[in-house]
Order: structure tokens, then sequence, then C-alpha cells
């Protein structure tokens, strides 16, 4: 299921599309709950910028894509304010609804937007860009995008409060979690292939099941925000680490178009049974923070 989801966010030289883009919710990938919680991350002043950044109307023929290379981020034939929300929110809350104030340009005009990353730049940039791909690490992203609206748009903005969608990860009433949930030996060694969570503990994937090793709840809950593509915080007063199975779900959906282990959803069903763990994802409001665009400019000529 991660490879699926790796093809979805699209992390190549070639096009994908990211569903959420024209709905109220974006895709994956967390970069860490702390800040994902906030809203807009709160950053030093920049130091990394794109070597050589084209940000012109495009008059691109196909259709537009959007994704990062081994040496470049890239945004053809697409309006400015996906790029403003990468570069001001982690991917799980990246809802154009956090955008306020923007004029009809930024949501309407098409632009093709190349940033490319310099020689002396490249080491960093494919560190960070593989963990992107396998933490939801896009800090360096968000920095280098941010310096080159900045510089090309005059962009300024300040925060205000706001909410997203999310879900609150639970334990499930009347459930028992002692046979799903055990407590991991200090002893066991994580298959080779077991890749590394946010937060700690490792992850291997197969078509039917996630299996997790010297897990905490609070790294289950950051790698299933990376998986979903929204907020899911820990709410399950369950210290510790875990060695689980999360097994897939065959139908996709439950009772009334809801995910099994899932209550008052809002959100669409998961393809995972969390409630073969005894837990539950229910559905809650996140306070987060909303960006409210001060000044911006069509981007000065290159």
């Amino acid at each position: 299921m991660r490879l699926v989801y790796l093809l979805l966010i699209g992390f190549s030289t070639g096009q994908y599309l990211t569903p959420s883009l024209g709905s109220s919710s974006m895709m994956p990938v967390p970069g860490g709950l702390a800040h994902q919680i906030s809203g807009a991350r709160k950053v030093a002043p920049v130091s990394h910028q794109f070597d050589v950044v084209s940000l012109r109307r495009s008059k691109s023929d196909t259709s537009w894509r959007i994704g990062v290379s081994l040496d470049d981020y890239h945004a053809i034939g697409v309006p400015l304010w996906r790029s403003i929300l990468k570069a001001y929110f982690p991917p799980s809350i990246q809802s154009r609804e956090l955008i306020q104030n923007a004029p009809d340009w930024v949501w309407n005009d098409p632009f093709d937007f190349i940033g490319t990353v310099g020689e002396s730049g490249l080491s960093k940039w494919q560190e960070q860009r593989s963990r992107l791909i396998f933490l939801g690490d896009d800090s360096l992203l968000e920095e280098m995008l941010r310096n080159a609206i900045q510089d090309r748009c005059g962009l300024s903005i300040h925060r205000v409060p706001a909410k997203t969608h999310g879900y609150a990860l639970v334990v499930g009433k009347g459930k028992r979690i002692q046979n799903s949930l055990k407590s991991s030996a200090s002893s066991l060694t994580a298959p080779p292939n077991a890749l590394a969570i946010q937060g700690g503990g490792r992850q291997r994937a197969t078509d039917q099941s996630n299996s997790y090793y010297q897990t905490s709840m609070q790294a289950f809950a950051g790698d299933l925000t990376f998986m979903l593509g929204v907020q899911v915080q820990v709410k399950t007063g369950l210290s510790g680490t875990y060695d689980f199975t999360l097994p897939h779900r065959e139908d996709q959906t439950g009772e009334g178009g809801q995910s099994a282990g899932n209550t008052g959803a809002k959100l669409d069903p998961i393809p995972w049974n969390v409630g073969a763990l005894g837990l539950e994802l229910k559905s809650i409001d996140i306070p987060v923070e909303a960006i409210v665009i001060d000044q911006i400019h069509r981007p000065r000529p290159n």
C-alpha cells in the first residue's frame, strides 16, 4: 500500500495528480505532528533557495503536472495557489481554504513554475527528497518555495486561527487491545526490509497488511497521517512501544459508507482496518493557522 501511496504523491519526473487538490483536503505526507497541528510553520529566516527560478504564465498545451525530480521542483500549467500551499503548509493540511485574501489570478491563472537546484545543493536536496518520500518531511522544499515566491511575487502574509478536519486515534469502546497490540520486546529485530517511520519504530507493508515494530502510538498516528494525508491525533492514553499488524480492509468501506473502526467520519473511508487493533478513528476538527495574503503581485519577468 505504501508503494501505491508513493505513486499517488508523484515524486518522480512524470505527471501525477493529487486527488484532493480540487477538494477540501490535500494528499499526504506529514512532516512531523508538532508542526502539522499548528498549521502554517513558523520558521527561521530562509537560508536555502533554488539556483534558478522560472515562473511565468503557462502556454503549455499538455495536462498539468506538479512534483519534484532529482534536481528540481516543477508545477506546469498550475495556478500559483498550489505552490503557495506547499510553501506554507505540510502535506496533510494543504487545503485551499487555508489561503485567504488571494486575488483571482492566484486561483485561476495557470503558471509554469520550475525551481532548479544548483550543484552545490544537490546532495541536501536529494537527501530531503528521500525523507519526503519515506518520512513525509518536506521542510526544505517549503523553505525554497517560500523564498522563490516572496522574491518573484513580493508575497507577504500574516496568520489567523482556523480549523481543518482530521482524526483522533482512540481506544474503541468495549474493545480489547491485549491480543492485537503487544508490548515490544527489546530484543526483537525488525525485518531488514522494514522502513523507518517518523517518530521512531519501523513498518513493513504487504498486500494484506502493514506490520509495525517497536512503534509508539504517537509514531503510529504519524504514519497514519502520512498514509491518509489528514491529521491524526493520539487520544489512546497508551504509552510505550508495540508490535502489531494493521490489516487492510477487503471492501474498503463499512456499514453506512464508513470504514470499520472509524466513527463520525466526515472524511473518506480508509483502506486499513484500525478496528482490528481495538482502536478507532473519530472525525474531529483540528486547530491550525490559515495564511492571509497582505501583498502579492504577478511574477516579475525572469
